[in-house]
């Protein structure tokens, strides 16, 4: 919980505010630690082989609904937990050079309206 802090109190001395997926990569990186299911400690490797779980409960899923969100498709869930899982290691990575997952969101949407095709 001393990321989320430390984020919270970065935020506030540059009165920098957060967006949606600032918040929404806090939240699920605090659920996430409090569910054992990620921690500064894991390596870049664990990271990639929770976020292939990941895709691969997406590959499996169906456009059923959903056995835990019922108004959404078990594809939209999955792909949801992808996003939260990435969300959640983006923050954690940001915490290290002090900038905001939507900081490098918004720059890397940048880069590709500019890339060539």
């Amino acid at each position: 919980m001393h990321l989320v802090y430390g984020l919270l109190m970065m935020n506030f001395r540059s009165m920098t505010i957060l967006t949606d997926i600032d918040i929404i990569a806090i939240q699920s990186f605090t659920s996430a630690c409090s569910r054992g299911k990620t921690s500064l400690k894991m390596t870049h490797k664990e990271v990639c082989n929770g976020i292939e779980e990941e895709f691969k409960e997406f590959r499996d899923a169906t456009d059923e609904p959903s056995e835990h969100i019922p108004p959404f498709t078990q594809k939209q869930e999955e792909l949801a937990d992808i996003i939260l899982a990435a969300a959640t290691e983006l923050l954690k990575l940001c915490s290290k050079s002090e900038n905001l997952p939507s900081e490098v969101i918004k720059a890397k949407i940048k880069f590709n309206w500019k890339r060539e095709k």
